[in-house]
């Protein structure tokens, strides 16, 4: 049964929303390591970190664009793939329609070709009586 639409629509969205919010979680994470290991090694007072720093933080946005990226590249191959599959299922159903039609034309000739075949050997009786 096909999805309708909208509903196709909306469920993809809410995946790439999800996916989306758990990469900048994800990256924020990062960051923030990244941020304390920072902190660690230098001398002095530092603010704690927060969503102001991690907005122009390059590591943030880098573990963004890596991640949701690489989400999306692999979603459009495995939705590629799925296509494909599905084509070579479709694909396959005609080519056994195709073989069962032409082993039925197949019988067809065998029973064509034993009528011939049947009628040669009356032709021949036939030929026989006459030349008798």
């Amino acid at each position: 049964m096909q999805q309708e639409l909208w509903t196709k629509y909306l469920k993809t969205f809410s995946v790439l929303l999800i996916t989306f919010i758990f990469d900048c979680i994800l990256a924020y994470l990062i960051a923030k390591k990244i941020y304390d290991i920072e902190v660690m090694t230098k001398l002095g007072e530092f603010p704690d970190f927060n969503i102001g720093m991690a907005v122009e933080d390059v590591n943030v946005w880098a573990v963004i664009f890596c991640g949701f990226i690489v989400y999306i590249i692999w979603g459009i191959v495995f939705d590629m793939s799925m296509t494909a599959y599905e084509d070579l299922r479709s694909n396959r159903k005609e080519i056994l329609k195709i073989e069962e039609s032409l082993r039925g034309k197949q019988n067809a000739i065998s029973q064509e070709k034993q009528a011939i075949v049947n009628v040669k050997a009356e032709l021949e009786q036939l030929e026989n009586k006459k030349n008798h």
